[in-house]
């Protein structure tokens, strides 16, 4: 691939993410926007990129070759068009929006908290020394166990916790 078109990936990546990762930091909406928002709000973005160049190339009676330009166009030859940065800014942000809604009104009107994303991955068995989070649990504070963010380590618990030596 030529430098610029990885240059246009990254960019559009980049606008894949920037609003989902906004909308994480802003503090007061902290206990609305969660990881798992931010991760499917990327993906979302991703999926918009692709699903605009798929409809600016769609070819009635050839499916296969639609879907090939159209991703193609979407992510590599299309010299910086306006279309698919929009369509990754405003799918991306819909994505974030619609799921942290949907997971807010369950979890206020039937009391049902599902996990984050880490919470889901750091059960893998393995997972903690992987990212070299080997304290981390689900428990903690009541924000912590909610959202399944890594607890805050105190000194006392890193004390506890198994040095570098003992992982190898």
């Amino acid at each position: 691939f030529a430098v610029l078109d990885l240059f246009l990936v990254g960019n559009l990546l980049t606008s894949c993410a920037i609003i989902p990762l906004i909308l994480g930091l802003i503090l007061r909406l902290r206990g609305f926007f969660s990881e798992t928002g931010f991760v499917l709000g990327v993906a979302g973005g991703i999926l918009g990129v692709t699903g605009t160049g798929i409809g600016i190339n769609w070819i009635p009676g050839d499916v296969s070759t639609s879907f090939s330009a159209g991703a193609n166009w979407g992510w590599f030859a299309n010299s910086y068009d306006w279309r698919p940065f929009l369509a990754a800014l405003l799918c991306s942000s819909v994505t974030t929006l619609m799921w942290c809604m949907a997971a807010w009104l369950v979890k206020r009107y039937t009391g049902v908290q599902g996990p984050g994303i880490s919470g889901v991955l750091m059960r893998v068995p393995g997972m903690k020394y992987v990212t070299a989070t080997p304290h981390w649990e689900a428990g903690g504070s009541r924000d912590h166990a909610r959202w399944g963010v890594v607890k805050v380590v105190t000194d006392a618990d890193a004390a506890r916790s198994p040095k570098m030596s003992d992982w190898a």
